[in-house]
């Protein structure tokens, strides 16, 4: 049994192709690079949610070991993503 799960997702072509491009310059797969975007941002959110509830704790950013940190366009493009429905 695969543990991975085939999602259908229909955004724009020209999303798509900066994806693409992010990609192809980290080296990696459409798809994992879609997987990163989307593990990145949720991650976020679970934090920026977790600090809102509780002001006075302080965020701090830890990156997970495996998964390689973003740039500033890949999140502005997750997100971009993330808002299309």
């Amino acid at each position: 049994m695969s543990d991975t799960a085939a999602l259908t997702l229909r955004i724009p072509p020209a999303l798509k192709e900066k994806l693409k491009a992010v990609a192809e310059q980290q080296q990696t797969s459409l798809s994992q690079t879609v997987t990163t975007l989307l593990e990145s941002a949720l991650s976020q959110q679970q934090k920026s949610e977790t600090n809102s509830n509780d002001s006075t704790k302080q965020a701090s950013f830890k990156a997970d070991a495996d998964v390689p940190a973003l740039s500033a366009k890949e999140i502005k493009a997750l997100r971009k993503l993330l808002r299309k429905k």
